[in-house]
């Protein structure tokens, strides 16, 4: 049986994500591992006071740190499921982001469900957070939950650009319409940043009716290739194929804005595994989509 690992920092605004997860788990028939994670119980980052004392005091305060923190984190799941112990969950020592890439690493391990925090501080939204961190160093997919719709979507939206890594968006979004009989809207982006395009005192308008004719032909194309991939993944499933145009040189923003229109519950991404100096001076697509949406978000690895 597959894992789903849910993250909880025994804070209230976790507790959407406690409920998605542990309901995911059940419905799709996933192993859940509710874990919590204590910097403070971490040896390596104990203050320099402890440093005299010997290493039994130093394990006794740690255990007392995660027994506590156990107390704390059965209740949590309590308010979910009174049945906790038909549960596994831990309070482990280390950073969040440590602990839970970690964890994604074991085998089995196919979701990480964590929330998003709605009052971060500026040096979080300058500097990341614990949701970022996970997104680009979890080795499975990533769920960031905002509120408890998920618990039995509707209508969920895949943006597809046919590269292999959208596949694994694909794959879950099967599994969930397979699960809970969901709408699937499955969106192809067609960039179109041409400068002065469509600004009719800028441009010929026979110069503007030739790009419109590209821009057409190109829009019937994506759509035959995008029809031919989907009737060959899907089968009975609820589908939905649309492409659009982007002509503000915003992917994220026009994925958004469609997923408001059609009132999705879930936005799934493949992700494209940039590096850390890419995703610092540009960002990535999935990032922004998790931080800007207002629905949830899942990232697929």
């Amino acid at each position: 049986m597959g894992r789903v690992i849910i993250a909880n920092s025994l804070s209230e605004h976790d507790l959407d994500s406690l409920e998605v997860g542990l309901n995911w788990s059940k419905d799709l028939k996933l192993s859940p591992y509710v874990v919590h994670a204590d910097k403070l119980a971490d040896y390596n980052s104990l203050d320099p006071v402890f440093a005299h004392l010997n290493i039994d005091i130093h394990q006794e305060y740690i255990d007392n740190i995660l027994k506590g923190n156990e107390k704390r984190l059965i209740k949590q799941i309590e308010k979910i499921d009174p049945d906790f112990e038909k549960f596994e969950y831990d309070s482990l020592a280390g950073s969040a982001i440590d602990v839970i890439a970690r964890e994604s690493k074991k085998n089995n391990t196919e979701l990480v469900v964590m929330g998003r925090r709605k009052d971060k501080t500026w040096a979080e939204a300058f500097m990341g957070s614990v949701s970022e961190g996970v997104l680009h160093r979890s080795h499975c997919s990533v769920l960031i939950t905002k509120n408890t719709k998920l618990d039995s979507p509707k209508k969920i939206m895949v943006a597809y650009d046919f590269s292999k890594l959208c596949d694994s968006a694909l794959n879950w979004s099967k599994k969930l319409a397979d699960t809970y009989g969901c709408e699937v809207h499955v969106v192809n982006i067609v960039p179109c940043y041409y400068e002065g395009y469509h600004v009719a005192h800028t441009m010929r308008s026979d110069f503007n009716a030739a790009i419109e004719s590209m821009i057409d032909e190109s829009v019937s194309k994506i759509e035959e290739r995008l029809d031919n991939k989907l009737g060959a993944f899907f089968t009975n499933q609820n589908i939905v194929p649309k492409v659009l145009i982007d002509k503000d040189a915003s992917i994220s923003q026009a994925l958004i804005s469609y997923s408001e229109k059609i009132g999705a519950d879930l936005l799934l991404l493949g992700s494209h595994q940039r590096s850390k100096l890419a995703e610092f001076f540009l960002g990535s697509i999935s990032t922004k989509i998790a931080k800007k949406a207002k629905t949830s978000v899942l990232i697929a690895k």
